[in-house]
């Protein structure tokens, strides 16, 4: 059985709070062989989840931003191995797969402290196939920032992502929207007065 001895990486990086620096995180995901989606093979990397949100303490402090995520790896070596070759690509990374409050208790609630001021949240329809993450930022990337974004595997032909911009006033949100239809051809609902968006 292929999948017998794979293993779950969860690992934080590091990257600098700037424009164009989550997009250049993927790039080197894609890079090291990660992909979206479950491991089909022994020899295959995939992303499970990941999360991002804006810190504004930890902005202040350092200019950097933390992104949280999994990875199905073929096994621990694997796992380790992708540590050194995330680190090597200048991709400052730990792993936390060992660390039992870390798989507990901060996957679920590393955060930013609450909601952001003219901060919008929306729940966008991701379709689960390679290149849409990429695509999402080369249309979002130049024109919004993004405060948060979080994304989990579920096996479905189409996933929902959660995603925050900032700043984005109520009047903006349809423009958002209506920027991801016109060139992505994704649906989006601006979920900012849902009450769970108040937690993150």
């Amino acid at each position: 059985n292929d999948r017998a001895e794979r293993a779950e990486a969860m690992l934080v990086s590091t990257i600098p709070e700037s424009p164009g620096e989550f997009k250049k995180f993927v790039d080197i995901l894609s890079q090291v062989g990660i992909r979206r989606g479950s491991g089909g093979t022994n020899n295959d990397r995939a992303i499970t989840e990941f999360k991002y949100r804006y810190n504004e303490r930890l902005s202040k402090e350092a200019g950097n931003a933390m992104v949280f995520y999994s990875v199905d790896t073929a096994d621990r070596k694997d796992t380790e191995v992708l540590v050194d070759e995330l680190n090597a690509a200048k991709l400052e990374t730990v792993d936390l797969s060992k660390n039992e409050v870390a798989k507990q208790h901060v996957r679920w609630i590393a955060g930013g402290g609450g909601a952001l001021d003219n901060e919008r949240m929306f729940q966008v329809q991701f379709p689960e196939k390679p290149g849409s993450l990429r695509r999402f930022l080369e249309v979002v990337g130049e024109k919004y920032n993004m405060s948060l974004f979080h994304y989990r595997f579920t096996g479905e032909m189409v996933g929902n992502v959660l995603v925050g911009v900032r700043p984005l006033k109520e009047e903006q949100a349809a423009e958002f929207m209506q920027d991801l239809q016109t060139n992505l051809g994704w649906f989006a609902e601006d979920v900012t007065g849902d009450p769970a968006c108040k937690l993150i």
